[in-house]
């Protein structure tokens, strides 16, 4: 019994005693202060900026919008005058040619040729282009929304995955220290073994631990080393280097969001309420609504008589090959004309109707398949905000049992030191208080995660990761 408890004394001298929560975050964000200074760690904004311009997926949607807004810049110069040039060449001939042919008895040739320079301006085509001109700026504008969308989701995309590298990041740093006491742990029971204060057997148990937990220790490394290899495909890089020097995780501020000041069922459904009626998906329905009432319009138009009124004024050479510098004229031609046209379809067996009210039923459809949409929108965010709250609980539960334990881990090394308890409670109390700090740590990244998902649907995302 001697020899188990000065073994057992020995051991307890190389466990560190229990700091309080407070004391153990302000050291360790000490430390990670520390360390982000010598290594120079990107921040989130950093990494997030540097995929808005090198991932893929961006660069695709901003291709599409460029291609949008060629399409809407085409439509709004419809109203302007066009010039046009038309010139032709080919053989022929004409029986019986006369004088009033313009050729001189010299002159016939079996060369035809004719070149024309015209101007027109269109004046009034029945309302079409305005309506054209319309629908080009609804759809520039859901695909401006769409692209904002898309960054917001890529953005969420990064700071989620950034989130998750930096809890690997957490996990492998007491996986580490765990480790580090496990081998000051093996080196005593070496030296208690070597003097024959232990038995082979407790030398053994205390050798498979600390190899279980290094075991523990390359796991948790492969995790984190797999998080940051997603995350640099998701930000578009090869490598680090293409990031920077480095990008070690750094530490991740809490953002602070008080969601409900009243934890009851009307002021989450204020909530709910106004974040819906703000989201990008709410405004990209009225605008489709907008369109499909154009189109609408559009198609009611060829219910009745069309009028359009066109201009135009030009300039025509005719003959102009194979004739004498001092002739090239003597053919040559202006005119200028104002078109006015009226269009009735007397008869079409019904099809301009039934185009008139397929085109009130996809608006009809539209609007009942966005009420749907929208219902499962509100039910997301509803989820979201009672995932939110509990994250909260389960924090707050989380750092309380933290604390607990430390303060349990301190009564059992001193009862240790003492000899009141064995080994056996000494290790179980320190795996209780590893326990304790991964489910803190974990908590603590989830709500923060939660946190960016919230600002998400309020579509102030983008303002929040880049100020962090």
């Amino acid at each position: 019994m001697r020899i188990i408890a000065a073994y057992l004394l020995l051991l307890g001298c190389s466990m560190p005693a229990a700091t309080s929560l407070g004391q153990q975050e302000k050291e360790q964000k000490n430390s990670q202060n520390d360390i982000q200074k010598s290594s120079q760690r990107k921040k989130l904004s950093e990494l997030i900026r540097y995929g808005l311009e090198h991932s893929p997926r961006l660069k695709k949607i901003r291709d599409e919008k460029k291609i949008n807004d060629l399409k809407l810049s085409s439509t709004k110069y419809t109203y302007f005058p066009k010039l046009t040039s038309a010139a032709s060449i080919g053989a022929g001939e004409t029986n019986p040619q006369s004088s009033a042919s313009g050729l001189e008895s010299g002159d016939r040739s079996n060369i035809q040729s004719q070149f024309e320079l015209k101007l027109s301006q269109p004046i009034y085509d029945n309302g079409i282009s305005s309506i054209n001109k319309s629908i080009a700026e609804y759809q520039s504008e859901i695909l401006q929304l769409r692209t904002l969308k898309e960054r917001d989701e890529y953005i969420l995309e990064v700071a989620k995955q950034y989130i998750a590298w930096s809890l690997t990041e957490s996990l492998h740093a007491i996986n580490l220290d765990l480790q580090k006491i496990m081998d000051k742990q093996l080196q005593s029971a070496k030296q208690t073994y070597k003097q024959g204060l232990s038995t082979k057997s407790d030398f053994l148990r205390i050798e498979t631990e600390s190899q279980r937990y290094a075991l523990q220790v390359e796991e948790s490394l492969a995790a984190k080393e797999e998080s940051q290899a997603r995350l640099l495909t998701i930000l578009g890089a090869n490598s680090v280097a293409d990031v920077g020097s480095s990008i070690e995780p750094g530490q991740i501020p809490e953002l602070g969001m008080n969601l409900l000041k009243n934890n009851d069922q009307k002021s989450m459904d204020a909530l709910v309420e106004s974040m819906v009626a703000n989201s990008s998906l709410e405004k990209e329905y009225k605008l489709n609504d907008l369109i499909l009432e154009k189109n609408t319009e559009r198609s009611r138009k060829k219910l009745y008589p069309e009028f359009t009124a066109d201009a135009a004024t030009g300039y025509s050479m005719r003959e102009f090959v194979g004739k004498s510098s001092s002739k090239y004229y003597q053919n040559d031609s202006t005119y200028w004309n104002v078109a006015l046209s009226l269009n009735y379809t007397l008869w079409d067996w019904g099809q301009i109707r039934r185009d008139v009210e397929v085109s009130a039923t996809e608006r009809s459809l539209a609007t009942t398949k966005a009420e749907l949409e929208r219902t499962e929108y509100r039910q997301k965010i509803k989820s979201l905000i009672r995932q939110m709250v509990q994250d909260q609980k389960s924090l707050k539960l989380s750092r309380e049992v933290l604390r607990m334990e430390e303060e349990s881990f301190a009564v059992i090394s001193e009862d240790f030191r003492n000899g009141r308890v064995s080994y056996t409670d000494l290790s179980n109390g320190l795996k209780s208080l590893l326990s304790a700090k991964i489910q803190y740590k974990t908590s603590d990244l989830n709500h923060i995660g939660r946190q960016f998902e919230i600002e998400y649907y309020k579509g102030s995302l983008y303002e929040v990761a880049m100020a962090h």
